[in-house]
């Protein structure tokens, strides 16, 4: 139930990425530092020991911006409160310390500019008006607004005519304050600049329906929509929270809370699942205790992503009159990773378990139950064996081949993989026997190939036979499991022959496995335009096969990327979580962070060059601190490290992503396609 990113259903996106334990934020509009830093936000990271600078670009109805540090100290350098001087600097109140005891070591900095600007502060108040420092200019509006004879007149001229986008905005609120409503109705239709206009339309009383017109800019409908509150205009609102942009949305849904236009008994009832969501979030938001009373209606809708924010809705207000209804949310339709979450965690809040933020592996309790449970339907068997950890105690071989002699061929598949991604000491051989059972579908074998290795004596005759074979996916399968193996001279040639006579995706294969050093050409990382040439082929056509680029993502002698990465609740959890993400980024951005996973890292997962006491070094991502200071470190390979603080005698950050350079040139051009296919594809999958 937690967010990052505007992952969960009402909620929003971030306007950037902030370092660890952001604790102070000033928008800097003053006249001291460089004139360039007016209009940026400063905050201060307490976690990551730096003072960051944001400077904001419009996106949609909101802002983008991206981190970049203006101060960087050591690890007692904690900054925590910011704010800016009367004569324009910045004050930081520092910790210190990492303990939270009050130790009485605290200090207080202050940031100068090597060059000051020229101190103007005026006292007459028509001048004032125009000063660079926000204070004195927003003391000068309120007096001027009190003057009704001369001030007034004078703040509608300002703010009507004037050049400075920031005196009119002073003007504006100034006239707001007294009520002088006709120049501000003015400049919230007529003003050129962008961030006037809302602010005009949030300063008026009433009557702004028609800047909620679809031809306004999105700045302004959002602002316009956040204050309808006549029940008239509701299908105006209704149509808005199906928006793209998620403030327009939230912005609808706002005005729906203030219109009432929302019931218990309309809101399960529209035919858009967007708008059925929205129906639902805002009869939570609006606290009406008749409000849950569409409950039992939205735990059954057909979509996904309507039952996931029902069921968050009984778990957080532990409603427990609705736990017996919250298995209905997974039959009720197609389930997904997501919903399978946050059915445990609700069942986990409806019963008081209180779970350390450590303990990754929450629900877990429930998932054994259902694994145990004969009555357990296979839809809920196959989410709990996606999302328990792999090394559990419960699943035994045993259970697994119980789950792989099931007639339900999703929960096959599941218990394939999990039986791929265990420890077993038996879990070769009877990987084995389903790669080499042709009444099993493709799809099945190709996953328990997937989970065997040539390196492997037993298994590396049923995989070269595999490879020799006619069927193309257990064909690229077996070499993709073959690489690393010692093979014979006879080995070698049968597999050359292979590759002389296929196509070029597999005679790649084949040359990884009997040559893997060599060097593929490739575009260089930074020719983006030579990367999408190179995957789009001769004919221009993007083609992959999402299923194959699955197995590629979970696949460790390929790109391996769970080894980091989850998704939909199969894998590490110390990179980014991908299920919600990926599908929404472009295809080049996709690449990019591929060919190129150090062109823009978020300050969560940075890396460090830890250098302890004893002279030993790693470089790795923060993935968990104690209270007692304990940090615990995860390697390109997904191996955890866990330091004592007397342990580190040096913490640098570094400039590079914990993601490995060269995974390209792991892969074959084929696999980058199936890959990006099979992460494009979760676009749909998500939801």
């Amino acid at each position: 139930f937690t967010a990052w990113n505007g992952e969960l259903p009402g909620t929003l996106p971030m306007v950037a990425g902030t370092g660890e334990a952001p604790s102070g934020i000033v928008a800097y509009e003053s006249d001291h530092l460089p004139k360039d830093y007016i209009g940026d936000l400063l905050g201060t990271s307490w976690g990551d020991h730096r003072i960051e600078r944001f400077h904001l670009e419009r996106r949609g109805a909101s802002f983008q911006a991206l981190p970049v540090p203006i101060v960087r100290g050591d690890e007692n350098f904690r900054p925590v409160g910011i704010a800016v001087a009367p004569d324009g600097s910045l004050f930081i109140t520092d910790w210190v310390l990492k303990s939270y005891d009050v130790h009485g070591k605290g200090r207080i900095w202050r940031i100068s500019a090597k060059e000051p600007g020229p101190e103007v502060r005026p006292k007459d108040p028509a001048e004032a008006i125009r000063a660079a420092h926000r204070p004195l200019r927003e003391d000068a509006a309120r007096k001027l607004a009190a003057d009704v004879k001369t001030g007034r007149p004078l703040l509608e001229r300002l703010a009507l005519e004037d050049r400075s986008p920031r005196v009119r905005a002073v003007a504006v609120m100034a006239l707001a304050n007294v009520q002088d409503y006709e120049p501000v109705r003015k400049v919230a239709e007529n003003d050129i600049w962008p961030d006037l206009r809302p602010l005009a339309i949030r300063s008026l009383p009433s009557n702004v329906r028609k800047f909620a017109e679809p031809d306004e800019p999105a700045e302004v409908r959002a602002e316009a929509l956040r204050k309808i509150s006549d029940s008239h205009w509701a299908d105006v609102l209704w149509k808005n929270v199906a928006s793209p942009d998620a403030f327009i949305a939230e912005a609808a849904r706002e005005g729906l809370v203030r219109s009432h236009a929302v019931t218990w008994e309309n809101a399960p009832s529209r035919t858009n699942p967007v708008e059925r969501l929205a129906g639902l979030l805002v009869l939570r938001e609006s606290k009406d205790p008749q409000g849950s009373k569409a409950l039992a209606k939205f735990l059954r809708d057909p979509d996904a992503t309507v039952r996931f924010a029902a069921v968050q809705w009984v778990g957080e207000e532990r409603l427990t009159e609705y736990r017996e209804g919250l298995e209905a949310a997974l039959s009720a339709g197609p389930t997904t990773g997501r919903l399978f979450a946050g059915y445990l965690a609700a069942l986990e809040r409806l019963d008081g378990v209180v779970r350390e933020s450590s303990n990754e592996w929450g629900g877990e309790q429930y998932i054994v139950r259902a694994l145990q449970d004969p009555q357990t339907s296979p839809e809920v068997r196959r989410w709990s064996l996606r999302m328990l950890r792999p090394d559990h105690p419960v699943l035994t071989i045993e259970l697994l081949q119980k789950n792989l002699a099931s007639n339900d061929r999703a929960l096959q598949l599941e218990a394939a993989r999990t039986l791929r991604d265990s420890r077993h000491a038996g879990r070769a051989a009877i990987l084995a026997q389903v790669a080499n059972n042709v009444d099993y579908p493709t799809n099945l074998r190709a996953e328990a190939i997937a989970g065997l290795s040539g390196e492997e004596p037993a298994s590396r005759e049923l995989l070269l036979r595999l490879a020799l074979g006619s069927d193309p996916s257990l064909r690229s399968e077996a070499l993709r499991s073959l690489r690393g193996a010692m093979l014979s001279e006879a080995e070698e040639r049968a597999l050359l022959r292979v590759g002389k006579t296929s196509d070029a995706p597999t005679a790649e294969l084949v040359e990884r496995v009997l040559t893997p050093g060599a060097a593929a050409t490739r575009p260089a990382a930074d020719d983006l335009a030579g990367w999408l040439e190179l995957l789009a082929g001769g004919d221009g056509k993007f083609t992959g096969d999402p299923a194959a680029g699955e197995r590629i993502f979970f696949h460790r002698k390929s790109a391996g990327c769970s080894n980091c990465h989850q998704m939909h609740g199969r894998g590490a959890r110390i990179g980014p979580e991908l299920t919600a993400t990926t599908g929404t980024l472009s295809r080049e951005r996709l690449i990019e962070s591929i060919v190129r996973p150090g062109k823009e890292i978020a300050p969560h997962f940075a890396t460090w060059l830890i250098v302890t006491t004893s002279g030993k070094s790693m470089v790795g991502m923060l993935v968990h601190e104690e209270a007692t200071g304990e940090q615990t470190y995860s390697d390109t390979k997904g191996e955890l490290t866990t330091f004592k603080p007397s342990d580190i005698e040096t913490r640098k950050a570094q400039q590079t992503s914990i993601m490995p350079e060269g995974l390209d040139k792991q892969l074959t051009v084929q696999e980058l396609r199936d890959l990006l296919a099979y992460l494009q594809a979760q676009t749909v999958a998500s939801q």
